[in-house]
């Protein structure tokens, strides 16, 4: 139990004297945990509603009655799963990846598009690129 403060008193000579300690409450905090949506004993006159539920995120939708989620983004699995030689689709999280991460030598940056080593480009080269798309 940790000791938020003492208690103490002077003595005859007016040395302080330790008499005690005041122990600090534990504080109360939630904790996420798993509960089991139906109880062990089946009760036929309760009624769960919803049966099921997901917690989706912005690219997916919930499908209720197979009680799931599913990516939204069918475009972008259809286009990482036709560069499926170098990338991987997370249906976890509806995003497309390289299957491998390269650590890059010095002047490189590794590319997540085309999931390779590429030149990091000057100031001065990405103006020249710039202008010569005009």
């Amino acid at each position: 139990m940790p000791l938020s403060s003492s208690l103490s008193s002077p003595n005859r000579m007016g040395i302080e004297r330790a008499s005690g300690s005041l122990a600090k409450p534990a504080a109360c905090v939630p904790a996420l945990q798993v509960v089991p949506l139906n109880p062990r004993v089946e009760d036929p006159a309760a009624i769960y509603f919803p049966p099921c539920t997901r917690q989706c995120n912005y690219k997916q939708d919930y499908i209720q009655d197979e009680c799931r989620c599913v990516c939204s983004n069918t475009d972008d699995e259809a286009k990482c799963k036709r560069f499926s030689h170098i990338k991987i689709w997370d249906s976890d999280k509806c995003e497309c990846g390289c299957r491998e991460i390269e650590p890059c030598s010095e002047g490189l940056y590794f590319d997540k598009n085309t999931c390779r080593c590429l030149p990091i480009k000057t100031q001065k080269q990405r103006y020249l690129l710039y202008m010569g798309s005009k």
